[in-house]
């Protein structure tokens, strides 16, 4: 039986505890704003398509989210171009600008300058060859902030992010090559079939370059013999959690929420080991969302 992920989307956390009508009617907004991304709808037409009047749709946005529906806006266009610069460097500067909403490549820069103090070029380089550190700084001032606290929600919400360490079995991965497309196109040609995949990284490797995270993917297979087209995951203990992200914040959370709990249960990261990642639901209500399970070998 699946365990029922954690929420590291702050929208989720955000809503929860509303009366249902008014939460049906932020889903309903959200849905809009997450599924037009090119189209650089404005607030008001998000709030009549909503069934809400401008006015009451701003006040109460603002209450909810702590910003108001122009700045939440900007801020997720934002967040979309950074994330495509990071994890699609190949692509265009403009077709990136145009497919996130921005009406040329110059509109973007200027985002990018005021809100980052980056050109689109550095990021690019900085998905290519730059640390987890360097990815974290421009991925931090674009998450969901709250004013009582200065970490990020994401942060926040990974702070107790419930783990279980759990023995696990041997297995091995029939190696694919990973297409050079973003993570949208992947899910589209891959359907279903994405769900028996996995990523595998070495653990020594989780802090080294954005591009370098990512050192084999593939499907599962019966354990094999040695050979070039398998990986084998060593059997042993695992640190492991099942959580929902709709951003690259999120999943930085996770991580970083998972090293806490490690501590917490007085365990370290096998240096040796191979992280596994394995993407158990794709969600496209409300923001947009994976369930990722992710799968850490720890020694005692």
């Amino acid at each position: 039986m699946r365990n029922t992920p954690h929420m590291l989307a702050p929208e989720h956390a955000l809503l929860k505890n509303l009366p249902p009508h008014q939460r049906k009617r932020f889903e309903t907004a959200l849905q809009l704003i997450h599924s037009t991304q090119g189209s650089a709808l404005a607030w008001q037409e998000v709030a009549r398509r909503s069934a809400i009047s401008p006015y009451h749709f701003h006040r109460q946005f603002t209450r909810v989210f702590n910003e108001t529906p122009g700045s939440y806006l900007s801020r997720v266009q934002l967040q979309w171009a950074v994330s495509m610069l990071l994890d699609s460097p190949q692509r265009k500067i403009t077709d990136i600008a145009l497919a996130c909403g921005f009406s040329s490549s110059q509109a973007l820069a200027k985002a990018l300058q005021r809100e980052l103090q980056q050109t689109a070029k550095a990021i690019k380089v900085i998905g290519k060859s730059g640390t987890l550190d360097q990815v974290r700084s421009v991925l931090e001032p674009l998450a969901h902030h709250v004013p009582s606290n200065q970490n990020p929600l994401e942060i926040q919400l990974a702070e107790n992010l419930p783990c279980r360490l759990e023995v696990l079995e041997e297995r091995a991965l029939h190696i694919e090559r990973l297409p050079d497309i973003s993570f949208e196109e992947l899910c589209e040609r891959l359907g279903d079939k994405l769900y028996s995949r996995a990523i595998l990284t070495p653990v020594k490797l989780l802090d080294a370059a954005w591009e370098d995270c990512i050192q084999w993917f593939g499907s599962w297979c019966p354990v094999v013999t040695d050979s070039a087209k398998h990986k084998r995951v060593p059997a042993g203990e695992y640190l492991t959690c099942e959580c929902y992200i709709a951003s690259d914040m999120g999943y930085m959370a996770a991580l970083e929420g998972m090293e806490k709990q490690a501590k917490r249960l007085d365990v370290c990261p096998d240096w040796d080991g191979l992280c596994v990642e394995q993407i158990l639901e794709i969600d496209d209500s409300m923001t947009g969302g994976i369930v990722l399970r992710v799968e850490v070998p720890v020694r005692r």
